[in-house]
C-alpha cells in the first residue's frame, strides 16, 4: 500500500490514479425525485448541486437543481412540505423525443467531475457532457451529434408548492425563482436559476453532426447576495465561449490539487474505487462554510424529505466528516460547525426552560442560522 499528501504527490499522479475510477449507469435512476438517498448521477461544487434522473415524458432528463442554502426556516414545525427544511428548488428538463428509446448510458468521470450521457438510436446519436463548475455556480450542458440531427428541448422549471415562483425570459435568458416568505419563516430565503444557450439562440433547437451545442445554468440564493436573481442572469447572460474555456481550466485543475491533496494506492481496485468515490461526493457536497450538506446531502429533489432532511446530530451530521482529517481534506470538514455554533443561543435558551440549568441542550435535529426542525 502507498499513500501520498499534497507535499509529496503531483496532479499527474493524480491525474493517473483517480482517472482509472469511474461511475456507469445502464438503466435510469429509480430513486430521483425521492424523500431520501437518491440513485442518480450526482454533481455539485459544494454549494450548487445537481442530480440527474429522468422525467415523465418519453425522451426526458431531468437535472434536479439545488443549493445547500436553499431552505424553508420556519418556526413551525407541521408535517408536511411546510416544515423547516432543505427545498429543492426546481428542474433544467431536457427533451430529446427521436431518442426516447436509447439504452440508457451515462458515465461519471471523477478526476474531472464531468458526466457524460450517450443517446443512440438507429442513425442518430447525442453525447451530452455535463458539469457543474468547480469555481462557480453554472450548470454547463455541452451537446454534440453524430449521424443525422438531434432535436432537443431545454426548460426551466421551479417547484411551485408552498412558496412563491416566477418564470420569464429577458434578452435570451430563461430565468425562474422561488421564494420562501410565509407568515411562520423566520429567515426569507430566495433563489434563482437562470439558463441560457451560449450562442444566444433559443432554448429549443437542433443539434447537427459537427455543430455542437451548449446550454450553461445559472444559480444564486438570497444568502449570498441581496442581488440573487440578477447575479443568475448575469452570469448565464454574460457567458462567453472564452469565458467558459477558461472556467473549464480552473474547474480541471480545482479537482486535480483536490485529488493530489491525498493519494492512496494498493492491490485492492474496490476499496480504492469507494475511496475516491466518497470523497468526490463530499468535494462535490461540502464546501460553504456556512451551510452544509444535511440528511442526504445536497441534492434535494423533493420538499418532503425524511427525518426534516436536516442537520441530526445522533451521529448522521457528523458522520459524513469522519475521515476528511486522516485524508487531507480539511476544506470539506470546515462547514461541518456552522449550524452548531449558530444554535449555541437557543441550546442556552433550552437549557434553562427545558432542564433548569446552564449549559446547551440541543434537540436532535437542527437548521443552519440557529434555526429548530
Amino acid at each position: 500500500m502507498r499513500s501520498r499528501t499534497s507535499g509529496e504527490a503531483t496532479t499527474a499522479d493524480a491525474s493517473r490514479i483517480v482517472s482509472r475510477f469511474k461511475t456507469v449507469f445502464t438503466e435510469p435512476p429509480k430513486e430521483v425525485p425521492n424523500w431520501h438517498s437518491v440513485d442518480g448521477p450526482l454533481m455539485g461544487n459544494g454549494d450548487m448541486g445537481v442530480c440527474m434522473g429522468t422525467g415523465s415524458r418519453p425522451g426526458m432528463h431531468q437535472f434536479w437543481l439545488s443549493k445547500n442554502d436553499f431552505w424553508r426556516l420556519s418556526s413551525k414545525f407541521i408535517r408536511g412540505e411546510k416544515r423547516c427544511s432543505p427545498k429543492t428548488f426546481g428542474t433544467l428538463n431536457v427533451t430529446v423525443p427521436s431518442l426516447a428509446k436509447s439504452p440508457y448510458s451515462v458515465v461519471q468521470q471523477i478526476v474531472n467531475a464531468q458526466t457524460v450521457a450517450v443517446l443512440k438510436t438507429g442513425s442518430r446519436a447525442l453525447q451530452m457532457r455535463t458539469w457543474v463548475a468547480a469555481t462557480r455556480n453554472l450548470l454547463v450542458l455541452e451537446f454534440s451529434a453524430k449521424g443525422r440531427p438531434v432535436e432537443v428541448n431545454c426548460e426551466l422549471w421551479a417547484k411551485p408548492e408552498h412558496s412563491i415562483t416566477a418564470a420569464g425570459c429577458d434578452h435570451g435568458v430563461s430565468w425562474a425563482t422561488r421564494t420562501f416568505d410565509a407568515d411562520d419563516v423566520v429567515i426569507p430565503v430566495s433563489a434563482a436559476a437562470a439558463a441560457r444557450r451560449l450562442d444566444g439562440g433559443s432554448l429549443d433547437f437542433k443539434v447537427s453532426p459537427g455543430k455542437a451545442v451548449t446550454v450553461v445554468v445559472a444559480m444564486q440564493s438570497s444568502f449570498k447576495s441581496g442581488n440573487w436573481m440578477q447575479d443568475a442572469v448575469a452570469l448565464a447572460g454574460g457567458m462567453t465561449a472564452k469565458d467558459l474555456r477558461a472556467l473549464r481550466a480552473e474547474h480541471d485543475a480545482w479537482w486535480l490539487d483536490f485529488w493530489a491533496k491525498s493519494l492512496v494506492e494498493f492491490d485492492d481496485p474496490v476499496i480504492m474505487r469507494a475511496y475516491y468515490l466518497s470523497h468526490y461526493v463530499m468535494a462535490s457536497a461540502s464546501r460553504d462554510p456556512e451551510f452544509p450538506p444535511p440528511l442526504f446531502g445536497v441534492w434535494a429533489t423533493t420538499d418532503d424529505r425524511a427525518w426534516s432532511g436536516d442537520y441530526h446530530l445522533n451521529y448522521n451530521h457528523q458522520a459524513p466528516f469522519y475521515s476528511l482529517y486522516a485524508s487531507n481534506h480539511i476544506e470539506q470538514a470546515d462547514p461541518f460547525h456552522a449550524p452548531v455554533l449558530d444554535y449555541m443561543a437557543r441550546g442556552a435558551e433550552h437549557a434553562r426552560k427545558a432542564q433548569g440549568c446552564r449549559g446547551l441542550y440541543y434537540t436532535v435535529g437542527i437548521g443552519p442560522k440557529g434555526t429548530d426542525t
